[in-house]
């Protein structure tokens, strides 16, 4: 019996990204300028207060049992509960590959997020978030571009072997898993 290796898609998830996403709105756009500005100012009374020989004050700091939350069909859903918001440096399950099957649509997405074969490597591992993604800087259009439930997994990484005429890509860049397809450990 002469089993063929499964194919592996050419494409890239990274290319793909923002179609899962949304334009920045107008409000987001303001608020990230505000906060760019703010952090100036920071910075710039930090540095006049060292001028003056003055103690520098501490900012503060929001309460380690501080909970977010999200707003879905049907309610809020805190963080720490099942659907809620995963924290960098939690411990996650990522789904059997069926299971992430399940959630796929005919173009193999999850809300506009492509399954590559390529993560099929990391399905029912458990992996440590890295990163909650919630903003992307899509190259080609030079703009930002707004991801949600969109995680980063320590040590999820595309290799790039194999795509673009077997001369693969150098990029090495993070995988990004849907919300979906992860659930918590403990």
């Amino acid at each position: 019996m002469n089993q063929e290796a499964p194919k592996l898609s050419t494409d890239c998830q990274l290319q793909e990204l923002i179609n899962a996403g949304s334009e920045l709105t107008a409000r987001n756009r303001l608020r990230g300028f505000a906060l760019r500005m703010l952090t100036a100012l920071e910075r710039r009374i930090y540095r006049a207060r060292g001028a003056l020989g003055q103690k520098h004050l501490a900012l503060p700091q929001a309460s380690p049992n501080f909970e977010i939350s999200r707003i879905e069909e049907g309610g809020m859903v805190p963080a720490g509960k099942p659907g809620g918001i995963f924290k960098p440096g939690e411990k996650v399950m990522v789904l059997s590959r069926e299971e992430i099957e399940e959630t796929l649509d005919k173009d193999r997405r999850c809300k506009s997020l492509e399954f590559m074969d390529r993560m099929a490597a990391y399905c029912g591992r458990p992996m440590v978030v890295k990163k909650h993604v919630q903003c992307i800087f899509d190259e080609r259009k030079w703009r930002m571009v707004r991801i949600k439930d969109t995680y980063i997994l320590e040590g999820a990484i595309c290799e790039g072997q194999g795509m673009y005429e077997k001369e693969g890509c150098d990029r090495c860049c993070y995988f990004f898993w849907k919300d979906q397809w992860l659930r918590r450990v403990g």
